[in-house]
This record gives C-alpha cells, structure tokens and sequence, in this order.
C-alpha cells in the first residue's frame, strides 16, 4: 500500500481506493470523510474534492510552466516532517 497526498484530479480518478481527509485538513488535521473506491466518493456532499472530482464541463486549460532550475530541500522539519532530505 502507498498513501499519497494529491490534489491532481486526473491521478485521483486512476486510483483503486481514496481516503477523503475533509476540510480542516492539514494543520487542523481535518475528518475522514470517506474512504473507498473513487466512484463512492459522489455521494458523500461535504466533500470538496467531490465537487473537483465528478465536475460537470471541460476542465479549465491551463499552460504548464517550464522549469527554470532544481530546488534542493535538506533537513525539513515542519508539523509532521522530521529532518527530511
């Protein structure tokens, strides 16, 4: 098993089982809303993804951004990360 944070709606369609953390997630450490198979997700109403995730109309073009260099992060420590590299 692997347990991803992710916002990108096309990679959470894909996924076999989703975990709904629901608002006040985060800092607040948020309430589980759901947890199951994506297509379950459509009938839980408080959920925000819910309304990203099962949204009638195209999606909105975006233009990706080109990378203008690598960032390296080293010894992160913040709320739940201990000296990360």
């Amino acid at each position: 098993s692997l347990f991803v944070v992710e916002h990108d709606m096309d990679v959470v369609r894909r996924a076999d089982w989703i975990i709904d953390v629901g608002p006040g997630a985060g800092e607040l450490g948020g309430d589980v809303l759901y947890s199951g198979p994506v297509a379950g997700l459509a009938e839980i109403d408080p959920s925000v993804t819910r309304r990203f995730l099962f949204a009638d109309g195209p999606p909105v073009p975006r233009t990706a951004r080109t990378p203008s260099g690598v960032m390296r992060l080293r010894g992160i420590t913040f709320h739940n990360l201990h000296d990360v590299d």
